[in-house]
């Protein structure tokens, strides 16, 4: 059953280079990563939402509000610890434009290291923040 939903979603990702827009690419890609984040692959779920965080860094302005409650619920639900918390970042840095600005996907980059840097940039914002006295 995994593999065979596994081979459903890679086709479909497949599909939207096939598509008759850049538009409709983007949305068929999104559409695909939705249905990953629900896999019960581990494996595909972590590479989806590395995949929305290039889609993002990318394409700074798509908006991406669509899988916003998916991430969330994923954040506070997965039954992995490490996705749970990869599913936070990619929510921040979804909806930060200062984060996709400041932090590109590179196209070789191990997604694990882009997950560090994310943090790390998290961190050092935090770090920097002097709250009004």
């Amino acid at each position: 059953m995994r593999k065979m939903l596994s081979i459903v979603l890679l086709s479909g990702l497949i599909s939207t280079s096939i598509a008759a827009t850049p538009i409709d690419r983007l949305e068929n890609a999104v559409n695909g990563y939705m249905q990953a984040l629900k896999s019960d692959n581990p494996g595909l779920r972590s590479s989806a939402l590395h995949n929305l965080a290039r889609l993002k860094s990318d394409y700074p302005e798509l908006k991406l509000n669509i899988v916003d409650d998916t991430l969330l619920n994923m954040s506070e639900k997965d039954q992995l610890m490490l996705l749970r918390v990869h599913a936070k970042l990619t929510f921040l840095y979804l909806n930060d434009a200062k984060l996709a600005k400041m932090i590109k996907v590179k196209e070789t980059q191990d997604p694990q290291q882009f997950f560090i840097d994310l943090h790390e940039q998290i961190h050092d914002s935090f770090a920097d923040y002097q709250p009004i006295q």
